[in-house]
């Protein structure tokens, strides 16, 4: 009995301390993942909860809810109260499993079940230099390389250079390697955003998971059936290309047929929402007096805001989309020789560009005193890069984002650019304003003015947000979303990144639609396809555009005493007729088709774009103005020699050649007293006053996380110190237990000895 009673309490005693261990590494995320078709993300960075919407939204339209299994370095209490606060409750079925572990470390990754899984996604190290997060990401994929993988892989990279790298990694034991170059495909987008307004609200409803998204699927049963005549075949989807053996074509030629082979890329609600049905009888014949021919493209001159360390490829990008003439001015706080290493060093060679001339300004752009010394009014377009010097700092970079926008705005309403009394459309979101603003029809628009002209001569602005906090702060202030397109930059690449966890295919798609001279999506006036009183379905609209080789895939409808206006994609009515007046389409264009909407521009803003075109040199307002001119030694380093303000001017009409060096550098200036300084003063107060309140919401947002981890830490250190009176306690039993037995024994012998 003594025996049975000490091995009892060992067995008691081991028990509690394996029940211990497992708690301890349930609650640390240090336990092997049992899930089946899940999702799995390694690492966490800011762009970690926005994927993670997205896939809830993913799960709960396909499966009904989902898992996502998390496995990151920080501690799984931290993430856990960081999710939990952030989707306070709006999980929607989808079960988030946080680990704590090294993802380079091979035994770390075993415990997420690689084996069952349906995608893996490696994020990217925003903290650290682009080559260094991408030989992470890369190890990371080797190391994957090894182990038993069920599902394909999604690479995120930040340097277009090192992808084929990652996509040499041949796992021989799992799915195929996709990557996504984030900074890549950001620059791209507002590229084609700046050059087209309303492009930001377009790719942002159709990226993600809410609304309509991209579906591949074959149909057996449409061999030999034209293209054409499958908008008639689909009342519930939007074919917009074919995948074949060759390889993904968007908006097909109007004499292309199905083969068997092929799959079908649709737009739709989901993947079984739609199928092929009976056509539908529609006759339908292209309007003679719809549509105006291209007019010539004339060149433009924009100026971009900041500098990233992938703009030599923004840079060749551009200069395949624009005409020959056409002038890019950069204003950031990079010096010129620092421009001309990372050029150089890039293998950019600026005498290779064809079509644009680039001019190097140096100065703050979110300081008012060096935007007041480049011509606004001058520019067609503006783009807001968040600069590399303060991407770290997402929050910092959008304060100086918002600024420069602010101190844009109010120069230009200074200097007579845009209209002294906007109409109340040109009030509305920037999305609504510049798509009715590329409709060249004479329209009656909300505040009784006529559409043509009036917000048309707004400067069409693309400013990057990185912070989503940021974004709805936007979106709840009426007086900053009117003022330009917002591209959150985070929040697409999270929804690239869902999108190709589920369907990897989705990067061909990307690719196709970001590239110039390619397919793209456009916005153009409804007066191209339609005539104003004229009533069409939209299925009827449909093809009439793919007779002028379009594929139709929405709308925005600007109507009277309307709010904020969103894109249409893939509506659900497709039957009933109407009429199509204030109403900008959303088309995939080739280069056969409509290119631009300049065509339909007013003649007016067509001119004021051939005068700017032509102007060789300008002028800075202050003579206060410096410059400096980059010379080449023998050596082969280069020298900066300062040089005076006429030979600066002289400078300005040089060609690429000449230009990749010199630059002006604007020095500290006199501020110049207006007419509306004081109502452009007031404005900004305000705007910087809603900032600022804006900053302390997100201030105290983070305080009160402190204080959530603060509260489980201190649950922690009850949990260990209950815990520990539970061990003392299990401690003093056994010794008790022990003692007992001795303590019987001493007294039988004193009483045998008693009876001697």
């Amino acid at each position: 009995s003594i025996f049975g009673i000490l091995y009892f309490s060992c067995i008691v005693g081991l028990i509690v301390e394996a029940v211990q261990d497992y708690m301890d590494a349930l609650r640390k995320g240090r336990t092997a993942v049992v899930e089946e078709n899940h999702v799995v993300m390694l690492g966490w960075t800011d762009k970690s909860l926005l994927f993670i919407k997205e896939v809830i939204n993913a799960n709960q339209r396909d499966e009904g809810g989902g898992v996502v299994c998390v496995l990151a370095e920080e501690e799984k209490e931290v993430l856990d109260a960081t999710i939990a606060h952030h989707f306070q409750g709006q999980m929607k079925g989808t079960k988030v499993v946080v680990r704590n572990g090294s993802r380079l470390n091979t035994p770390d990754l075993a415990k997420l079940s690689l084996d069952t899984c349906k995608a893996v996604v490696v994020l990217s190290d925003p903290d650290a230099e682009p080559n260094k997060a991408d030989s992470e990401v890369m190890q990371v994929v080797l190391a994957m390389s090894g182990l038993d993988r069920k599902g394909h892989v999604v690479a995120e990279v930040r340097d277009v250079d090192n992808e084929k790298l990652v996509k040499m990694i041949d796992g021989d034991k799992g799915g195929e390697i996709e990557t996504v170059v984030s900074h890549d495909i950001i620059g791209r987008l507002m590229l084609m955003c700046v050059r087209y307004p309303g492009l930001a609200a377009v790719y942002d409803a159709v990226l993600g998971f809410e609304g309509s998204e991209f579906y591949m699927e074959n149909w057996p049963e449409l061999n030999g059936v034209p293209f054409d005549d499958l908008q008639r075949r689909f009342p519930d989807a939007i074919p917009i290309g074919v995948k074949t053996d060759a390889g993904l074509v968007l908006n097909p030629p109007v004499d292309y047929t199905m083969q068997a082979d092929d799959l079908l890329v649709v737009f739709a609600d989901d993947n079984d929402t739609y199928k092929p049905m009976p056509p539908a009888e529609i006759a339908i014949n292209r309007s003679q007096d719809a549509g105006t021919p291209n007019a010539p493209r004339e060149p433009e001159m924009l100026l971009f805001c900041g500098w990233r360390r992938d703009l030599r490829d923004m840079i060749m990008l551009l200069d395949s989309m624009v005409v020959k003439g056409s002038e890019l001015h950069i204003l950031c706080t990079l010096s010129i020789q620092e421009r001309a290493k990372q050029f150089e060093d890039g293998g950019m060679d600026v005498e290779s560009l064809t079509n644009l001339t680039i001019r190097h300004l140096v100065g703050n752009p979110a300081i008012q005193r060096y935007l007041e010394r480049v011509p606004i009014k001058q520019y067609s377009s503006v783009l807001i890069l968040s600069d590399q010097s303060s991407e770290t700092n997402i929050m910092q970079s959008d304060s100086a984002c918002l600024a420069t926008l602010m101190l844009i705005r109010a120069i230009q309403t200074r200097e007579g650019a845009a209209n002294d009394e906007l109409p109340e459309l040109s009030k509305q979101p920037s999305q609504s304003r510049s798509a009715a603003a590329t409709s060249g029809e004479t329209a009656e628009v909300p505040g009784g003015t006529t559409g043509k002209g009036s917000a048309v001569e707004d400067l069409p602005v693309v400013c990057e947000i990185l912070d989503p906090r940021t974004q709805a702060t936007i979106q709840a202030n009426m007086n900053f979303a009117c003022m330009s397109d917002f591209l959150q930059s985070n929040d697409m690449v999270g929804k690239i990144l869902a999108m190709v966890s589920e369907e990897i295919l989705v990067t061909a798609i990307l690719d196709e639609l970001l590239e110039a001279n390619r397919c793209q999506l456009q916005v153009l006036p409804s007066d191209t396809c339609v005539l104003p009183e004229e009533e069409l379905s939209f299925m009827e609209l449909s093809m009439r555009a793919r007779m002028m080789r379009n594929t139709l895939v929405g709308y925005f409808q600007v109507e009277k005493d309307q709010g904020a206006v969103h894109p249409i994609i893939n509506p659900t009515d497709k039957t009933t007729r109407k009429t199509w007046k204030h109403t900008v389409l959303i088309v995939i264009s080739t280069s056969e088709g409509i290119k631009s909407v300049s065509g339909n521009q007013p003649q007016e803003k067509r001119s004021r774009r051939r005068r700017v075109s032509k102007m060789q040199v300008f002028e800075h307002p202050s003579p206060h103005v410096s410059d400096h001119r980059v010379r080449r030694t023998s050596d082969g380093t280069t020298q900066e020699s300062p040089r005076s303000h006429a030979s600066h001017v002289s400078s300005l009409a040089c060609d690429n050649k000449a230009v990749l060096a010199p630059g002006s550098s604007i020095s500290k200036g006199e501020e110049h007293p207006t007419a509306h300084g004081s109502s452009i003063q007031a404005q900004n107060e305000f705007l910087l006053d809603s900032l600022n309140d804006a900053m302390q919401e997100n201030k105290r947002q983070r305080e009160h996380i402190d204080r959530m981890e603060q509260d489980y830490k201190k649950l922690e250190l009850r949990m260990r110190s209950m815990t520990d009176r539970m061990l003392e306690q299990m401690t003093v039993s056994q010794k008790s237990a022990t003692a007992t037995p001795t303590r019987l024994r001493s007294s039988s012998l004193k009483r045998e000895g008693t009876g001697l």
